[in-house]
């Protein structure tokens, strides 16, 4: 079925141009004659007028119009109640959209209707961009576009002789009023239908449509010499579409609640003779010819359907179109006021005699109105939520639908059953949770490969240390940078399937119920015999709905009319409290006025707590007869639209992830190999490395701790580690030679401090060419403990500095420690922090001298020689060595 609404044509309304004016000088003049001395206020709120006219000049788009045009009008609506505008004396100039020329005026009131004209312009202007897509806020624009035409039309009453501007004369803004009504009560119906409200609301905004449409041709065919010509024609082909649809409605309805079939079919061929004539219509936008071949194509075919079921089934009389009834309008749109904020900038000026009697009355009326406006709304709020909170709309139209079960619910479930999706669903998973799995595994297997090659490398540095010059494996970075990114990659892979998975385990239960088909869902839906038993109560609660809405659209009405009559009455009452005497009785009249406003807002809350209390009884009444059913119902309705949308996204997820997951798969298969090359390379360069090394002769070092090792594959065997032999450690006293010897060359380990004792192994001296002869009574050898790491460490750190003690109190016997003659080349990956023993010089007689270290690391004879050198250079006198060799 197609809707009117896309189709319907929108008038294109255009802003008003206008000239700059100078209003400032004339309003202060006006002002200080009528009042004397004028406060720096006022004339701050006149530059601000002066300001926003000036803005009107220059300005073309809608929102900024808007915003200043109507601080301008407040300012001159608040001015006018304290002065006469009629005594100022401003030329103004406006064009005319009909006539298409300048226009001006000396009046005020020409000044305001323009204003007021444009700010109804730039609405209709914001509501054409958006009333196909944004109700609520259309009708909004819209409803204060029709009160700005409606103002105008009363500002230039009295004055149209000296108005010269046909399109702001009173026939044609309360043309242009009366369209804006039928747009609003048109789309009050469409939003209806959208909302699926209730029948009786859509007949009564559907029969409104009808009633303000007969309206608004009459008034904009009488001013049809006032309005431009394209919006006229517009205009009326929105009356005949909007007529159009409603009819259709209302026939639709009456043929299958009242079995007028004939009637059916009268109005529907009354509806297809206005959008003919519509199509028709002289100077109509070219936008929108093409637009009513579709509608009228679609009502065509609708009524050729009904005339053959009526010849064939019904063969009811068709009646004339004009003998026609219509339901009664009793929901109508009205239009929406300006509420303006805050006091009057110019409260004031007044007079002072009426000065205390006006401030009496405006107090009891602010306090009225601002009690009002809030108590309202939240009593209305209040209902709804009450509304809402039973789910009264949604229980009203599952029990009346006639299937029992939504036709989208029973479509999906009959689709989701006979395809048996619940079931590939969880087989989809199953794959993607074993695809997953294998790139888990296989990203494991490459870095494990990997860090096997570079324990290989440690332990090799371990033990041969400079001796290890292959390429390392911790080396390669840009394989490494491979690895992460394709790790990376998995983590994301498994973080979206860990979504997958907890949504698919959310919905399991109701999608398994689902695929059951129509049998399964139905068991969440009332029964047919529950539905015949509740139909009663239905209809009683679908009443009193539609008397709840009918409700809040009376008591916005009244709410409105009490803001505006406060409003209205400020004016008047200032003229009536200068004419009078009796100030008192003035007063109290118009607060007698407000009162019964008050009153009537009051019966329409105490009218709501009757309501909601008679919905309240017939909900526990539905409740006897459906049970839990009336609770859980529109609660397992959204389980099942959740689960609805849910196996979608799930279907699509798990394909999105299956293809990743090759994507992923493609990657590890490339790195592995890769890797894999790259590890056998290293392997064979280890393997051929140790056989060069062995077949040197070079021993391996015996680490303190054993070698680190991953923990292995389950089908790879752990690697079997060297077996730890426990150092031996040199005696503490030392032999003294009885000649001097020469030391062998022999390629030595090099010598060690205590703190590299933490990450080197002990040196063994019994594994090293022997060099001097002992006697069995001079070697001392200590008891043969265990120590962990750590003690070890400690161990011959204290035996080194007690041994350096030493040699500082036993001097001149010293003692040659070996160490390595000839250091062997260090690679750059291989430097360590080299440490030296004690300086010893040979002497003459073959005997062994040996320096001590300074606490800074080199010996005395250094630092001696540091001195000498230092002071010869400054030009001092150098004195005798004592540590110079006599011998030498």
């Amino acid at each position: 079925m197609t809707n009117i609404l896309d189709v319907i044509p929108f008038p294109i309304f255009r802003l008003k141009q206008t000239t700059s004016a100078q209003i400032y000088q004339p309003i202060v003049r006006a002002i200080s004659a009528q009042f004397g001395t004028i406060s720096q206020n006022i004339t701050n709120t006149v530059g601000a007028m002066q300001k926003s006219r000036d803005q009107l000049v220059t300005t073309t788009n809608a929102d900024l119009v808007i915003k200043s045009s109507i601080e301008y009008y407040n300012n001159l609506h608040n001015l006018s109640q304290r002065v006469a505008l009629s005594s100022i004396n401003v030329q103004f100039s406006w064009t005319d959209t009909v006539k298409k020329e300048q226009t001006s005026c000396y009046l005020f009131c020409f000044e305001t209707a323009n204003v007021l004209y444009n700010v109804g312009v730039a609405h209709m202007i914001l509501a054409r961009q958006n009333f196909r897509t944004d109700l609520k806020d259309a009708i909004e624009h819209i409803k204060n576009a029709a009160f700005c035409f409606s103002e105008a039309s009363n500002a230039v009453v009295g004055n149209e002789r000296v108005v010269n501007c046909l399109d702001i004369m009173p026939e044609a803004t309360k043309a242009l009023s009366s369209f804006c009504m039928l747009a609003v009560q048109y789309m009050y119906y469409q939003k209806a239908i959208l909302e699926s409200r209730s029948e009786t609301i859509q007949m009564k905004l559907a029969s409104g449509v009808y009633k303000v449409a007969v309206v608004m041709k009459d008034t904009t065919k009488a001013a049809k010499q006032c309005i431009p010509h394209h919006i006229y024609a517009s205009s009326m082909a929105f009356e005949k579409l909007c007529v159009a649809d409603v009819q259709r409605h209302i026939a639709a309805v009456d043929a299958k609640e009242n079995l007028k079939y004939g009637e059916q079919i009268s109005r529907m061929m009354w509806a297809i003779d206005n959008i003919d004539a519509a199509s028709r219509t002289k100077d109509l936008p070219k936008e929108f010819k093409g637009t009513f071949d579709t509608v009228l194509k679609t009502f065509k075919a609708e009524l050729t359907q009904m005339q053959k079921d009526n010849d064939e089934v019904y063969m009811q009389n068709i009646p004339e179109a004009a003998s026609l009834e219509y339901p009664e309008a009793t929901v109508l749109a009205k239009e929406q006021a300006f509420q303006f904020e805050g006091e009057n900038p110019f409260k004031e000026l007044l007079p002072l005699k009426i000065r205390a009697a006006y401030n009496q009355y405006m107090a009891k009326a602010k306090k009225v109105i601002d009690d009002t406006k809030l108590t309202t709304p939240a009593s209305t709020k209040a209902g709804e939520d009450y509304l809402e909170r039973i789910k009264l709309k949604e229980v009203i139209e599952i029990v009346k639908n006639p299937q029992r079960i939504p036709s989208d619910v029973e479509k999906f479930a009959t689709e989701f059953g006979n395809l048996k999706q619940f079931d590939k669903l969880q087989e989809s998973m199953e794959m993607m949770n074993k695809s997953t799995q294998k790139n888990d595994d296989l990203i494991a297997e490459i870095k494990h490969r990997l860090d096997e090659e570079a324990l290989k490398d440690n332990d090799g540095i371990v033990k041969y240390r400079n001796y290890w010059t292959i390429n390392l494996a911790s080396n390669q970075h840009s394989l490494i940078a491979k690895i992460r990114e394709v790790d990376n990659l998995v983590s994301q892979s498994k973080r979206s399937d860990v979504e997958t998975s907890s949504k698919m385990k959310l919905n399991a239960d109701i999608l398994n119920i689902i695929q059951r088909g129509k049998e399964g869902v139905a068991q969440f839906f009332p029964t047919k015999e529950e539905t015949e038993r509740a139909m009663p109560i239905i209809v009683r609660m679908e009443e009193l709905k539609g008397e709840w809405e009918q409700l809040i659209i009376d008591r916005n009405d009244l709410l409105q009319t009490l803001l505006c009559g406060a409003e209205a009455q400020e004016s008047n009452l200032i003229d009536e409290l200068n004419k009078t005497s009796n100030q008192e009785g003035v007063v109290n009249n118009y607060s007698e006025q407000l009162k019964t406003l008050v009153a009537q807002m009051q019966k329409s809350f105490d009218l709501q707590t009757e309501l909601l209390g008679k919905i309240t009884s017939e909900h526990a009444e539905l409740q006897l007869v459906l049970g839990e059913k009336v609770v859980e119902l529109n609660v397992n309705i959204d389980k099942i639209h959740s689960a609805m949308k849910a196996a979608g996204e799930i279907r699509d997820e798990v394909s999105s992830s299956i293809s990743n997951h090759s994507f992923v798969l493609q990657k590890l298969i490339e790195l592995k190999q890769e890797v894999f090359t790259f590890c056998e390379r290293h392997a064979f360069d280890v393997d051929d490395l140790l056989k060069k090394l062995q077949s040197a002769n070079v021993q391996p070092q015996q680490p303190n701790v054993p070698t680190k090792q991953l923990p292995p594959l389950p089908p790879k065997q752990p690697a079997v580690q060297p077996q730890y032999q426990q150092p031996q450690y040199p005696p503490q006293q030392y032999p003294q030679y009885s000649q001097p010897q020469q030391r062998q060359q022999q390629p030595y380990q090099q010598p060690m401090t205590a703190s590299s004792y933490q990450q080197c192994p002990q040196r063994n001296y019994a594994s090293q060419p022997q060099q001097q002869q002992f006697t069995q009574s001079q070697r001392q050898y200590p008891q043969q403990q265990v120590y962990g790491q750590q003690q070890y460490a400690q161990q011959q750190y204290t035996q080194q500095s007690q041994f350096i003690q030493s040699q500082y109190q036993q001097r001149p016997t010293q003692y040659q420690q070996p160490y390595a003659q000839y250091k062997q080349p260090q690679q750059p990956q291989q430097q360590m922090q080299q440490s030296y023993n004690p300086y010893v010089k040979s002497t003459q007689q073959g005997g062994s001298q040996q320096y001590p270290m300074s606490p800074y690391g080199t010996s005395q004879q250094q630092q001696f020689a540091q001195q000498m050198q230092q002071q010869k250079q400054q030009g001092k006198p150098a004195y005798a060595n004592p540590y110079v060799n006599p011998y030498k």
